[in-house]
């Protein structure tokens, strides 16, 4: 038999194997035909049987498992930069207007704002990367002609819209902290000492 029969009748037997692996469904697992003695004509067996002038043939529905390829390229690597949390962004000590430098404590002539040292946490703020804003540490203020402001937030940290919270102070009460959408940290009453907690104050912009 030339190549090119051979290679006929390779594809005629895988074509009807496609047929009669459809035609029986998923049961069994291998297929029966019957090729005739002459000229090769290839039919599904009945009942796995075939008649005198044909031999019978018996192919898997699925063959052996092949060895495993060889390994891909090495990816590059990839970074969690995107998810994580900035650093901490420290409020500095007064340095003129509050307003014009926003991160500074506001206060001027002696009657600032300042962190709350050495027993508290200085006061700072950060976003995480849902892009939640989160307050920290104590702030303290000189009594007297204290302005109400405690500092103010950078454009990107500012509420859409006022915010109000409840804060504990140093003496066991609570304050009412507002956020404006201006960025303004604000305390609107402070008699007498002023050291409040900025801890646990966080909102999305």
């Amino acid at each position: 038999m030339s190549w090119r029969l051979t290679f006929l009748a390779a594809v005629a037997i895988v074509a009807i194997a496609g047929v009669a692996i459809a035609a029986q469904g998923g049961g069994s697992k291998s297929v029966t035909l019957c090729a005739a003695k002459k000229g090769g004509d290839l039919r599904l067996a009945s009942k796995s049987r075939c008649g005198k002038g044909e031999r019978k043939l018996t192919i898997s529905r699925q063959g052996p498992r092949g060895a495993t390829g060889a390994a891909g390229p090495q990816g590059a690597a990839g970074t969690d930069a995107s998810v994580q949390a900035e650093p901490v962004r420290a409020v500095a000590p007064v340095s003129g207007n509050c307003e014009t430098s926003p991160g500074t404590f506001c206060g001027a002539g002696g009657l600032d704002w300042s962190n709350a040292e050495p027993f508290f946490e200085s006061v700072g703020f950060w976003k995480d990367p849902g892009g939640v804003v989160h307050l920290e540490g104590t702030a303290q203020g000189s009594p007297g002609a204290l302005g109400t402001d405690v500092f103010i937030l950078p454009v990107g940290y500012r509420p859409a819209a006022q915010r109000q919270f409840v804060v504990p102070t140093c003496f066991g009460d609570f304050k009412v902290l507002e956020i404006e959408a201006g960025g303004a940290v604000h305390v609107p009453s402070l008699p007498g000492e002023h050291c409040i907690s900025l801890d646990g104050v966080n909102f999305r912009p």
